[in-house]
């Protein structure tokens, strides 16, 4: 069934996959607001207001929201990122009683980004939630370096900003902060509404236009939705101390923000090849064959104005500076040897596969549908997708291989003695 987008008369925009042999609904509501929005006075915010949504409305305690979702065999959840946070379910496409679980589902959701209370009782105790959230962070060796990676990199410019914020700005934030940031930016910002699945798409049109007015939304999120100057790319070498007893190495680079779903992909394929599978060149050459280190792998994160591809390693400290060397030597063979027809068949395959394998997975629908608004991309099914994937050929990649592999930001964090690594 056909994918349709459209902009509701109270400013909501929304996206609707209607699978009718699906056995489930997934629900999400995106909103333009993330911790690059947020200033010195409110960092954290976003991700405490994300928590504080599921504590309770004029209508519904926190207790009765989970016990609607659990009594359906469905879940809900949210999640805050740089640029964007979202609320989102999935439940059974069924009927019980003469109530639907979708549009009861989806009634939750309209309540919680509409009508929160924000009792006092209930802040302080998430408070305390939330600081333990930060704590577990900063014991992680893995999201603390990259949190710290993200600071350095993104110094002096919003982007750096730790999504959750530190224990001392949340401590401060106060309830009236919240109320103003939630009227602003949840009950009447930019709203994204993504359908997948097996429901009435004319009763969800007739629950959502009950909304209050929102900030109108744009035909893709690629309009410009942040102040101020674009964060600037830093490359050189730099660390910082942590008492973990592994050193954690990232070396990144900027990447090109997709103007077209043939970049995107390209990069995609791009990232396969280097190192996010086990058949990758990082993992077989750094961990199977050398032995350097335990975790080794790339990734790609993609903002509104700038990109990053970057790659990343842990490593006891005898091994860092072997582990960069031959890390560093993937990617120099990367540019010197890009891949052929069969090593990029194989990374696109792989790609495809995750792809047919999501098809069942209503979440999976969903965050296709707002990954392709966020681009801006036309809405694709899944089988378009992939033929989209197949399409790449190696003179794509090659091309992204070399807008991408030059000044690289390189960082260590770890013991206070530092390492002799080069660009």
């Amino acid at each position: 069934m056909s994918i349709n987008s459209v902009v509701l008369n109270n400013g909501v925009m929304l996206i609707t996959e209607p699978i009718a042999t699906a056995k489930t609904v997934a629900i999400g509501f995106y909103f333009s607001v993330g911790s690059r929005s947020e200033t010195a006075e409110n960092r954290g915010i976003t991700h405490f207001v994300e928590h504080l949504l599921f504590k309770g409305t004029k209508s519904r305690t926190s207790f009765e929201i989970a016990k609607t979702f659990d009594r359906m065999g469905g879940y809900s959840n949210a999640f805050t990122e740089k640029e964007n946070m979202s609320v989102y379910c999935t439940v059974p496409a069924v009927a019980q009683n003469g109530v639907s679980y979708p549009l009861l589902a989806l009634d939750v959701l309209c309540d919680m980004t509409q009508n929160c209370v924000f009792d006092e009782n209930e802040i302080e105790k998430e408070r305390d939630v939330v600081k333990n959230e930060i704590l577990s962070v900063e014991d992680d060796f893995e999201e603390s370096a990259y949190e710290a990676a993200s600071g350095v990199l993104w110094q002096n410019h919003n982007l750096g900003n730790n999504i959750s914020g530190s224990v001392e700005e949340v401590s401060s934030i106060t309830r009236a902060q919240i109320i103003d940031f939630y009227e602003k930016n949840i009950a009447s910002g930019e709203l994204v509404v993504c359908v997948a699945g097996n429901f009435a798409e004319d009763d969800f049109v007739s629950r959502l236009e009950k909304l209050g007015e929102h900030k109108r939304a744009g035909e893709s999120a690629l309009l410009s939705r942040f102040s101020g100057e674009k964060p600037s790319w830093k490359s050189g070498v730099f660390s910082k101390k942590s008492d973990f007893l592994q050193k954690q190495l990232f070396v990144l680079y900027e990447a090109k923000c997709p103007s077209s779903e043939k970049e995107y992909f390209s990069q995609v394929v791009l990232n396969a090849v280097l190192g996010d599978t086990m058949s990758s060149r990082l993992f077989q050459s750094l961990r199977e064959k050398s032995g350097l280190c335990y975790n080794v792998y790339s990734f790609i994160s993609l903002y509104e104005d700038v990109g990053v591809l970057g790659s990343y390693l842990s490593a006891e400290k005898s091994n860092v500076k072997k582990a960069y060397s031959a890390l560093t030597a993937q990617i120099e063979n990367l540019l010197q040897n890009p891949p052929d027809d069969d090593e990029l068949d194989f990374a696109k395959e792989h790609l495809c596969g995750e792809e047919i394998m999501g098809e069942p997975d209503m979440e999976a629908h969903l965050k296709r549908l707002y990954r392709n608004y966020a681009m801006g991309f036309p809405q694709r099914s899944a089988d378009e997708t992939i033929s989209l994937i197949r399409s790449i050929n190696a003179n794509d990649v090659k091309e992204a291989i070399n807008a991408i592999f030059k000044n690289p930001f390189i960082f260590l964090y770890g013991s206070k003695s530092k390492l002799a690594l080069s660009c």
